[in-house]
């Protein structure tokens, strides 16, 4: 089966510009049975990672993060076997306190959950133009996850492209 978007937002995104060592958001709609969370987490700071993530209160998967000078982002992955309800708390936890720091997030359906991630790439530029990233192979009925950081919290006037899925700004 291809994987499918099963919400194309978990709720509000959260984000703060004020220094914390965690930040969440609420769920707003709930996951089907079977669904993958993923979850993009952002935050400016060269030397933090992100160390754990949870879903309510269970532990998530962080799949990849990757830096691009002080810009950081993380993908994080749950699987919700059986579903998630609206209400629900996700939360991100890093090793020290940013200052500036988003999180929101997404479902699929028919995701492999016991190997939901099969390449991983990051930015390689910190220049106005698009980042430039290795070149990947999806595997049939494959999806690509992609996530960026804005500087700051000015509106964004990006538009997804034909066939793209703007997920949460």
């Amino acid at each position: 089966m291809a994987i499918t978007v099963d919400q194309a937002s978990l709720g509000t995104p959260g984000s703060s510009a004020t220094s914390g060592a965690n930040i969440s958001f609420t769920t707003s709609v709930a996951v089907a049975a079977g669904g993958y969370v993923v979850v993009g987490v952002n935050w400016y700071n060269a030397s933090i990672t992100v160390t754990s993530a949870t879903v309510d209160g269970n532990a998530a998967t962080i799949l990849v993060q990757g830096r691009n000078g002080s810009f950081n982002t993380a993908l994080i992955g749950y699987y919700s076997a059986g579903g998630l309800a609206s209400g629900k708390t996700v939360t991100a936890t890093f090793s020290a306190s940013p200052t500036v720091r988003t999180i929101g997030g997404m479902s699929f359906l028919d995701v492999d959950p016991t190997t939901p991630v099969s390449s991983t790439t990051g930015p390689t530029n910190g220049t106005a133009a698009a980042w430039a990233t290795a070149s990947a192979t999806l595997a049939a009925g494959g999806a690509m996850v992609a996530q960026a950081m804005k500087d700051g919290f000015s509106a964004s006037s990006n538009t997804p492209a034909a066939g793209v899925t703007e997920c949460f700004d």
